[in-house]
């Protein structure tokens, strides 16, 4: 089984997770609830590194150069001692799905080294160095297992884009690939961490079913931060607060009862809030159409070469609407997103007109994007400066990413009451990558303001 006892990781300063004792036995299927900031992202990757160290040292580091983000920023101090025989484990995880995007992406300098860069496809991507993975399957003996491949990667829609270059997928998608390449694996654990974040509806769907199946054999530990996402085949509840485990709720045939006990538990006191104001010096200026068009597009089209991603389209945003984009995985909602915040060079092919300019009529890109304030799964994961999270609120003010620029009083003012408005203020000097996923979502929203 998976257990941490008498666990103690100082992750920062201002947080420690610590853990008593944990057991997760076979086929206790366990969901880690928790607040934004409580360590249920970090209690996952501890399980992971923990099973890594039972595998001995060499496991260890080699899952530790495919998955840095993890393995620097945890020190495991535990008495435990490695069983006989330890458990297969994989895991789906931001800190790994941010590692690989990161890998490829280094590609791109290839050409400073006389290397033409050549793109993973998504194939590549969910074969590549399984053999440093805790199962030691080997990569000739997938060639046994391109059935399964191709039967998980048709369950979750993605067997038309297994010879896709890999950075072209989704969000979603890439999240898909990653469960993909886990189930390859064998484990006898798996570890998903907000495995339905950024699916498709159907995709979720086809997931749940899938998982159900999957509980019959393969052991499922899960973070969820939505309570409707708790499978029904959960036998056991682990309730985070402030880096220690608050409750654990052993179920047996009385879900709803534990459920109703999380919901009391995690219930948010609403308060009152006040938004700070504005800077005098950066701020949005006011429009420069009167009519409050503050989008408007014309038989709008995008298309990659042969594959048309949309076209046909016409969209107008005015003053004080709120719009809700939906769509499957790999529709163009990211896309279209992208032709308005100048991310996608077609904005200049189409009929475009923002806050009063025509694009490619002489504005510049500073102009549109001063209209605007962006937080995407993309910008988060492209997010790797490690500044401070009060560094991360100013670098708004400037639309960078990290801190170059010297900020005002009034600007630091400002930032240190965002950072009491989304109850960060505690974290102003932790670096953004030490900190939960939901507390860098806070961060970069507040940023986005």
């Amino acid at each position: 089984m998976l257990q941490l006892s008498q666990f103690s990781s100082e992750v920062s300063p201002q947080f420690t997770l610590r853990i008593d004792n944990l057991a997760i036995e076979p086929l206790q299927h366990t969901v880690i609830l928790g607040i934004n900031g409580s360590g249920k992202s970090l209690l996952l990757d501890t399980l992971m590194l923990n099973a890594l160290m039972q595998k001995g040292p060499a496991k260890l580091a080699s899952m530790g150069e495919m998955i840095d983000t993890t393995a620097s920023t945890i020190a495991i101090t535990t008495d435990n001692t490695a069983p006989k025989v330890a458990p297969k484990v994989a895991q789906v995880s931001v800190s790994e799905q941010q590692a690989i995007i990161e890998f490829e992406r280094k590609k791109d300098s290839a050409d400073i080294l006389d290397v033409i860069p050549e793109p993973s496809s998504t194939y590549e991507v969910i074969t590549r160095d399984l053999a440093t993975t805790p199962d030691e399957i080997k990569l000739d003996e997938l060639k046994l297992d391109e059935n399964k491949l191709a039967h998980y990667a048709s369950l979750l829609g993605i067997q038309d884009l297994l010879q896709s270059e890999f950075l072209s997928l989704s969000t979603g998608e890439t999240k898909k690939a990653l469960i993909v390449r886990a189930l390859l694996t064998e484990p006898d654990y798996l570890l998903l961490d907000e495995p339905f974040d950024g699916l498709d509806q159907q995709a979720c769907v086809n997931l749940k079913s899938l998982l159900n199946d999957l509980a019959q054999q393969i052991t499922i530990v899960s973070v969820v931060n939505r309570l409707v996402e708790v499978p029904e085949f959960t036998r056991q509840i682990v309730l985070l607060r402030e880096g220690t485990i608050q409750h654990v709720f052993k179920v047996e045939n009385d879900l709803d009862a534990a459920m109703q006990h999380c919901r009391q538990l995690l219930g948010l006191h609403k308060s009152d809030i006040a938004l700070p104001g504005r800077d005098d010096e950066y701020f949005c200026p006011a429009l420069q159409n009167a009519d409050n068009i503050l989008v408007k597009l014309v038989e709008g089209r995008v298309a990659f070469e042969d594959k048309v991603i949309f076209e046909h389209l016409n969209w107008q945003i005015n003053a004080g609407e709120h719009w809700q984009v939906k769509g499957p995985n790999g529709s163009g909602k990211t896309c279209l997103l992208d032709l308005i915040t100048g991310d996608n060079p077609q904005c200049y092919t189409n009929e475009l007109h923002l806050f009063g300019y025509r694009r490619g009529s002489g504005e510049s890109i500073w102009e549109i994007k001063q209209y605007i304030g962006l937080l995407s799964n993309h910008f988060h994961l492209s997010y790797r400066v490690n500044c401070s999270a009060l560094d991360v609120i100013l670098s708004g003010f400037f639309d960078s990413i990290g801190l170059y620029t010297t900020p005002s009083g009034r600007q630091r003012q400002l930032a240190r009451e965002w950072l009491q408005v989304i109850g960060l203020v505690q974290h102003h000097a932790t670096p953004f990558q030490r900190l939960s996923f939901g507390d860098q979502r806070m961060l970069l929203i507040a940023r986005a303001m």
